[in-house]
């Protein structure tokens, strides 16, 4: 099967992938309805931001989106619609700027481009990995998302209901960044090195998650609603284990909440959330207010 790239048109033909026109504004504010603004370049603190859109090959089913490059700061939010929308301030490939003196690039260094084979849609850099970029994304909401983790990496997942793999890339074994997941429904499964981790929904949970970390005294933080059900498999060396449930929702399986293998029922159990960290963590337990 031929790959199929993002490319630039001025009336959008039959294609799958294709990019908006050119405007001089910042995109106005959207809501979950509104999948994103249709301009390709605005002004933003003397930057140019490139914003790249599609579709994925069979909208029949849900897609795939691969990121497996180097990051500063990943934004994935969940949105209605059928497109996959990428905002960057790096340039598309092919599509060079013409700088304030008139000069423009002929090699494709800081550059990104998106190409999709068989529904799996993936993010293609050109740059210096020591100088990650920073990429908005929306996606429909029933979009697979798996990422690669970047070195010290800042990641927010909001409103994404189809499956989230997120695995530790080979230059992200020191730590640092976060991992943000917000009223994110469907399965997870993170390995990560991070500082933190935060998890909120506001609906029941359905679908299990797995956390695993090599990384001392990383924090993380679930905050769930008050009738929330789950079951969580904690094995960690001397965790600290934090709630503000009351004591008659939280019922600890074993002798001792400070033992290295852990199950704590939530309001009876229910999905599980699978924990397996290094020593020294501390995992909050939160009731959402």
């Amino acid at each position: 099967m031929k790959k199929t790239v993002f490319c630039a048109l001025t009336l959008l033909l039959a294609v799958p992938w294709s990019l908006a026109q050119t405007a001089k504004e910042k995109p106005a504010a959207t809501d979950s309805a509104t999948v994103a603004p249709k301009t390709t370049h605005v002004e933003d603190d003397g930057d140019r931001i490139t914003i790249a859109r599609g579709k994925f090959s069979d909208t029949s089913k849900p897609g795939t989106l691969k990121i497996a490059v180097p990051y500063r700061k990943l934004e994935i939010k969940g949105v209605s619609g059928d497109e996959v929308i990428i905002v960057s301030e790096l340039k598309q490939k092919g599509k060079p700027r013409v700088d304030a003196e008139g000069f423009y690039r002929l090699d494709d260094l800081d550059t990104f481009d998106l190409v999709e084979k068989g529904n799996v849609a993936e993010l293609q850099v050109r740059r210096d990995q020591h100088r990650p970029a920073k990429f908005k994304v929306y996606v429909p909401w029933n979009t697979n998302l798996l990422i690669e983790e970047s070195d010290s990496a800042d990641i927010e997942i909001e409103e994404t209901r189809g499956a989230v793999e997120i695995q530790i890339s080979e230059s992200s074994e020191r730590g640092g960044g976060s991992i943000d997941l917000e009223d994110v429904t469907g399965p997870m499964t993170i390995n990560t090195n991070v500082d933190k981790i935060s998890f909120e929904i506001e609906q029941p949970l359905q679908n299990p998650v797995s956390i695993t970390t090599q990384r001392d005294g990383m924090p993380m933080e679930f905050k769930l609603p008050e009738n929330a059900s789950a079951t969580f498999l904690i094995r960690a060396g001397l965790p600290k284990l934090r709630t503000n449930f009351p004591k008659e929702k939280i019922r600890i399986i074993g002798d001792s909440p400070s033992e290295e293998a852990q199950t704590i029922h939530l309001n009876g159990g229910g999905a599980e959330i699978q924990i397996t960290a290094s020593y020294d963590s501390t995992i909050t337990i939160k009731k959402d207010d």
